[in-house]
């Protein structure tokens, strides 16, 4: 139908149809595998703008039009290591479609920060982020395919003295546009880590894994605030390593004598250092 009528307003549906099976057909590529399908979603491009040519806008219009929307837009996610070693470069894995330049900021969070964007979200949160004077940005150019599929790429972010951060990203150099699409992710620099079996924790340095003997840990317990109708911070027990980096944190009773589950988070400081990580752990 859509050969035989081809610039028919009534054959619109039917060329709709045809881009739709090249662009789910696209989706059956692999980098590192099966490639026949690599190029496939041109055509579904190409098929939705001779549709949108035509000077009548039928049902079949409107949907390639919705549909070539959809296969130009921008999008990106990206990921980093939770805490990463200070001063050594590290990575961002970032996934990208349709885009060939990432733009980066790395922000402090401060307490002041983190306690506006707290409660907020939508373009309040996003304007807030965007506002912070960015300790560090930069530009990255991405591999252009121009084959409109989705791939990865790992970016290197250079070192950072010990510390909490956010790592910003956004397809627009200025991070103002109202179309601008705009990421974070929150991130520490810090050579201490911590694993934990049960009630033995263990403080250890993240970079080789030897212990950290007399490390300060302050436990931070969840309750629950019954007047305020929120789960609250409370401060509970303060432990120091011994020679091995392990600490026992002791099992709490309720009012029925018995050991209650719960969860907390720790604070641990060592050599000046402090790693206080927004996770919670559980008994």
């Amino acid at each position: 139908l859509a050969n035989q009528y081809e610039n028919h307003p009534a054959a619109a549906q039917a060329w709709y149809l045809l881009a739709t099976y090249y662009n789910v057909k696209a989706n059956e590529y692999k980098p590192y595998g099966d490639s026949a399908e690599r190029f496939t979603r041109i055509k579904a491009k190409e098929i939705c703008e001779k549709v949108l040519k035509q000077k009548v806008q039928s049902e079949g219009w409107v949907n390639c039009y919705n549909l070539l929307n959809s296969i130009t837009q921008v999008r990106f996610s990206f990921n980093i290591e939770k805490v990463n070693i200070p001063v050594q470069p590290f990575r961002a894995l970032v996934n990208y479609y349709n885009m060939s330049t990432i733009y980066f900021r790395i922000i402090h969070p401060t307490e002041t920060l983190k306690k506006e964007i707290e409660n907020k979200s939508g373009d309040e949160y996003w304007k807030l982020i965007t506002a912070a004077i960015p300790l560090r940005s930069w530009e990255q150019l991405l591999p252009d395919t121009k084959e409109l599929q989705e791939h990865k790429a790992e970016i290197k972010v250079d070192g950072l003295p010990a510390g909490e951060y956010m790592l910003v990203a956004a397809n627009d150099k200025d991070f103002k546009d109202k179309n601008t699409i705009v990421g974070a992710r929150g991130f520490y620099v810090s050579n201490i880590s911590y694993v934990n079996s049960g009630e033995d924790h263990f403080v250890l340095n993240r970079d080789n894994g030897k212990p950290l003997a007399k490390a300060s840990v302050q436990v931070w317990e969840q309750r629950y605030d019954y007047k305020a109708y929120k789960n609250t911070l409370e401060k509970g027990k303060l432990y120091q390593t011994d020679e091995h980096g392990l600490f026992k944190k002791e099992k709490i009773k309720d009012d029925n004598n018995r050991y209650r589950n719960e969860s907390y988070k720790l604070e641990v400081s060592y050599n000046g250092e402090k790693l206080f990580i927004n996770d919670f752990l559980n008994d």
